[in-house]
């Protein structure tokens, strides 16, 4: 995603992601946000503004695979994840416990 975030603030997110699944049945997204000290990661709520769409896959729709908008969502600053510009620490902490216990 290519949003400017300035966690000062809450802040209106409007763009568009395809292929994530189980965003059909999610009620909190984690968006990671350009800002201007790197990659910042907030949970975004649903709510007013945020669609999924069922994407048709080859295997099962089960897994809930799904294109996300988010139309002027608002996103208040304590749902920041982390520190502004700490996103990839962010990321790679999820990576790591979810290749540790799933693998």
């Amino acid at each position: 995603m290519d949003h400017e975030w300035n966690v000062s603030r809450p802040n209106f997110l409007s763009v568009s992601s395809d292929c994530i699944c189980t965003s059909s049945f999610a009620d909190y997204f984690t968006v990671g946000c350009k800002t201007e000290n790197g990659l910042t990661v907030i949970l975004v709520e649903r709510g007013p503004g945020v669609d999924t769409k069922q994407i048709k896959t080859s295997y099962s729709t089960t897994a809930g695979t799904a294109y996300i908008t988010f139309d002027n969502v608002k996103v208040p600053v304590e749902n920041t994840l982390g520190e502004e510009g700490g996103g990839i620490f962010v990321i790679l902490r999820y990576l790591v416990t979810y290749v540790i216990y799933h693998c």
